[in-house]
């Protein structure tokens, strides 16, 4: 079972961190300052802040930036991965940084059931890791895809719009998006819009007003938004919410 043992950070920038290693235990290494290298088993590995060391135990690692680095340093037990040192890079949300962040101010401050919060959080950074593990995205598309999801309720939201924002042509773009998701830009945005107005029609109760579940999920006009929902659900958003009052709409993934 997976365990944190200690999370800290460098009191000050470093230039250089002697080499060491950890007997027992993994050591997970975040950086948010500096452009140096770290060195293990005689190779020498970039990094920057947003990059992630996993470095097993009984490796040998030092690092080393001349204008000085910092990060956030954690040892942990029962790391389900393989055993080699593993690289990651955050995204462009950072969502690394911010797991990392919450379990350092969590550790510290230990307040009420502050250890089954961490046990949470190193957690979702565990399963986060393992679901990263071996991929290798175009970062304009995981870009692009969060930009959607940011979007999924904005009515002034445009795609075309919004893909002039990246240094690519638009057809090119829609194939690296397709290839990636298996659905263009609008097809994307679709599903994720439609998902959103299920859940909504699924929990609104006798009294949803399908214009308002239809603003809510980005749609202006409430006979198209019924139009679009009755294509993918096959069934309209009126009969979609009556059936969920009655026998529970199946759940949405």
């Amino acid at each position: 079972m997976i365990h944190l043992l200690s999370i800290g950070t460098l009191p000050v920038a470093m230039e250089v961190f002697p080499a060491h290693r950890h007997e027992s235990h993994w050591e997970l290494i975040y950086y948010t300052q500096g452009n140096g290298n770290l060195s293990a088993h005689g190779k020498t590995h970039p990094f920057a802040p947003g990059r992630l060391f996993c470095v097993p135990p009984k490796i040998i690692h030092e690092e080393r930036d001349l204008g000085g680095f910092n990060n956030f340093h954690l040892s942990v037990e029962g790391l389900e991965l393989e055993n080699a040192l593993i690289v990651f890079d955050d995204n462009a949300e950072g969502d690394l940084h911010a797991m990392f962040s919450q379990m350092h101010r969590v550790f510290h401050l230990k307040q009420e059931r502050w250890e089954s919060v961490l046990d949470g959080l190193l957690h979702a950074l565990h399963q986060t890791m393992l679901s990263w593990s071996g991929r290798h995205r175009n970062p304009y598309v995981e870009r692009f895809e969060s930009q959607l999801i940011a979007n999924l309720s904005n009515c002034n939201f445009s795609v075309g719009q919004a893909m002039k924002d990246f240094p690519l042509a638009p057809d090119y773009f829609r194939i690296l998006f397709r290839q990636e998701t298996g659905l263009s830009p609008v097809q994307y945005l679709t599903q994720l819009r439609i998902r959103h107005a299920e859940r909504l029609l699924a929990g609104g109760g006798a009294d949803v007003r399908i214009g308002d579940i239809a603003y809510m999920c980005g749609y202006v006009d409430s006979f198209y938004f019924s139009r679009i929902f009755s294509k993918h659900v096959g069934v309209s958003p009126t009969h979609y919410a009556e059936r969920a009052r009655i026998e529970g709409a199946p759940p949405v993934c």
